[in-house]
This record gives structure tokens, sequence and C-alpha cells, in this order.
């Protein structure tokens, strides 16, 4: 199966999860998981490949939705303060999920979710090499959060059709439970909800497979939004109900998603 197929059938199982949960027993659910299914939903409906034929696509979710849903996905676990220089590549090795996050959401901040470059050709090359690094220790750790923010981080660089990442999002993929959702149970002794886990981790890694199925997804709709809102502010804050979306790091990281199974610093 070619890559482009084994993210699309991807894609499609993600949306299938996420439509049942809005659909089954949901009906009370929270402002913040309701907007994450919504603007799930809305990521993998712009790849036209994926929804079904004949299958209406829900009404989209508004601008300012989108941006705050997308930007809490993006949250570190230790939020970034000062000025963040490009790391040594070979530090985004090791274990530790902190450093590849932050450089993620440093790249993603840098980058306007890839609507400028935000530095020299060189300045991105190097940050281009910290986000592979750290993508060759996500994989081998298996940990699906931090595969996901770099790939995206990457796309957004440019940089989706480099092998490295190509390979990542097959792993990514490949970790797709058989309900279509990312993540699994908590480890016995664990406080943390499983779904308060799954949802957050499912939207941001089929954000990311779709950032590879169509390049420049994000980039588009931030233009968009731009285009027909300039004030940035978009609308009035807090006008959808939403006061925060946590990111699956500010979970309990004990959790089944580390199961098997301006760049300018």
């Amino acid at each position: 199966m070619r890559d482009s197929d084994i993210v699309a059938n991807a894609l499609a199982r993600a949306r299938r999860w996420l439509r049942r949960g809005a659909r089954a027993g949901h009906t009370a659910e929270p402002a913040a998981p309701s907007a994450l299914r919504a603007v799930g939903i809305w990521l993998v409906d712009q790849c036209d490949a994926v929804r079904p034929s004949g299958v209406r696509a829900p009404a989209p979710p508004s601008a300012h939705l989108r941006r705050r849903v997308l930007e809490g996905l993006h949250t570190p676990a230790r939020p970034l303060t000062g000025p963040f220089p490009a790391p040594d590549p070979w530090e985004l090795l090791r274990p530790d999920p902190e450093a590849p996050l932050a450089a993620a959401e440093h790249v993603s901040t840098g980058t306007a979710f890839g609507t400028r470059t935000g530095g020299t050709a060189e300045e991105v090359e190097r940050w281009a090499l910290v986000l592979r690094s750290g993508l060759v220790a996500a994989a081998r750790f298996r940990d699906v959060e931090v595969m996901a923010a770099l790939v995206r981080a990457s796309a957004f660089l440019g940089r989706a059709e480099h092998s490295v990442v190509t390979s990542a999002a097959m792993d990514l993929a490949a970790q797709q439970r058989a309900d279509g959702g990312f993540g699994g149970q908590p480890r016995a002794g664990s406080s943390a909800d499983p779904d308060g886990i799954r949802l957050p981790l499912t939207v941001s890694c089929a954000w990311s497979l779709a950032e590879l199925a169509r390049p420049g997804l994000t980039a588009t709709a931030v233009r968009a939004d731009h285009a027909r809102a300039p004030s940035a502010g978009m609308e009035r804050e807090g006008a959808d109900g939403v006061s925060g979306v946590e990111s699956p790091g500010n979970k309990e990281r004990a959790g089944a998603h580390h199961e098997s199974g301006g760049v300018r610093g």
C-alpha cells in the first residue's frame, strides 16, 4: 500500500472514531471536548479523498474556535519563556519528551502554522534537523504525542516530504488503535481518564496526518481566516464557550500514548 493510501485510511478511521464519539452518548459533553471533536472532524474533512461520498460535512467550527483548539493542542507541559535557540540535535535523542515538544511548539508558533518561514534558510534547516532528530527518538520510544507534534512542525517548515518525516508518519499511523482512535487504557494505578487522553491525542494525530495528506492545510485556513478578519482576534474572546483545551501532554503522560500499540531563536 502506498504511503498516501495509508495516511488516507488512517484519517478515515480517525474520522469515524470522532464521529462515533460525537453521536454516542455525548449530548452533555463539555464545551472543550466537543470543540476538539468538531475541529478534528473539520481537519480530516479538508482532505477530500477521506470524506465518504455522499456524506455531508458537519457545519465547520468558527475561525475563533479552530484557532483556540489548535493552539491548545500545541501547549507544552512546560511553557516557553524567553528566547529559545535551536538546541543541539543530539539533545532530542534522549527519552525525555519535554525538549522535542518544546521544539515543535516553537517552530509551530514561529512559522504561524506554516504561514511564514520566520528565518534564514540556514536557521530553517537547523530547526528541520532538530525536528528530525526528535522524530528518530520518538519513533524509537513509540511516543505518539511527540511524533504527532514533530511531524506537524516539520510540515510547517516545508519538510513534509523528507524521508524521516514520512517514515515517522507511517509509524504514527501504525500506532492507531483498531477502533480508529489513538492511545489506549491508562496503566494500572493511573488516575488518568482514558477518554481525556485519547480525544486530544487522536485530534493531534489526525491533524499531523492531514498536513501530510494536504500540505499547507492549516496555513491555508489561517490565511483565509485572516483575510476575513484581519484583526487576528477574529471573534470575541470566549464566544464559543471554550475556556481552554489541554494538550495530551498536560494529562498524565503515564497514559497509553506511550504504549507500543519566527523559528529564529
